[in-house]
């Protein structure tokens, strides 16, 4: 009886320890190929100013902190004209100081905007190339497919020469983004490429009124801090306003140091 009752225990324990391990596993996630590059999902999450979800796509070896280059999708429940969205953040881009080109579909209702944006005010030069590829939702809303490029400068008189060589291939970006078959948006929480576990689902929200986003932006550094969701104004630039704290530290420590020497 005795032995019968351990090797019950046993069986017990090894289906339980599996099913266990089995759901702690790393599950596969999707993969984007673009341009001949494979670039696998690494993060997810929800953006509160966008009301829906960002999926962050990266290569081989990099994250969030030291990519070079990613593929996202960003859902715009509340967009409900990709092209009247793409103007918008074209303005908002031209506003900030960055040169913006769109390409406009009428017949399918989508565009293509591309751009560069660039932090010049320390080394290693921070440069951006992005292109996002509006199109409707088959949910609600609108999707953009985004592209980046991150260039870290040390040697300002190489900008211009990799400018010109964004510009040689720019047609070929274009059509390459074109031809991706956007992935439906993931939407449950992911980082590092594993779900996110014990966490409450975000309640359903129903979609009233198309409202305009709320513009916020987010530092282009070369040490990105961990991963927030992003909204495509939060890329383009709060660089002004860190430059200028990193200036006053540096002040501080300078005044700080003539005290001490005194």
């Amino acid at each position: 009886m005795k032995r019968i009752l351990i090797i019950f225990f046993i069986f017990m324990f090894l289906l339980i320890g599996g099913e266990t391990f089995a759901k702690s596993a790393k599950v596969k996630m999707p993969v984007i190929k673009y341009n001949g590059t494979s670039y696998s999902l690494y993060y997810s999450a929800k953006s509160k100013e966008l009301n829906g979800y960002i999926n962050e796509y990266y290569k081989s070896r990099e994250n969030y902190a030291n990519w070079t280059e990613l593929v996202a999708l960003h859902h715009y429940p509340n967009a409900f004209y990709p092209i009247e969205h793409a103007q918008e953040f074209k303005l908002f881009l031209e506003e900030s100081g960055s040169a913006a080109n769109i390409i406009e579909n009428d017949k399918n209702n989508s565009a293509i905007l591309d751009f560069i944006i660039m932090n010049r005010k320390r080394l290693p030069i921070i440069l951006e190339y992005n292109i996002f590829r509006y199109v409707k939702s088959p949910v609600c809303g609108t999707v953009g497919l985004q592209y980046a490029r991150r260039y870290r400068i040390n040697n300002p008189l190489d900008v211009d020469r990799i400018i010109k060589n964004i510009n040689k291939t720019k047609k070929k970006q274009i059509k390459a983004i074109e031809k991706i078959k956007i992935p439906d948006i993931v939407t449950s929480d992911i980082d590092k490429g594993v779900y996110v576990q014990n966490k409450e689902p975000e309640p359903k929200v129903e979609v009233q009124e198309e409202k305009k986003e709320e513009v916020k932006s987010e530092e282009i550094n070369s040490e990105l801090p961990q991963a927030e969701t992003k909204s495509e104004e939060e890329i383009v630039d709060k660089t002004e306003e860190t430059d200028e704290k990193s200036e006053e530290k540096t002040s501080e420590q300078e005044e700080q140091k003539s005290t001490e020497d005194k």
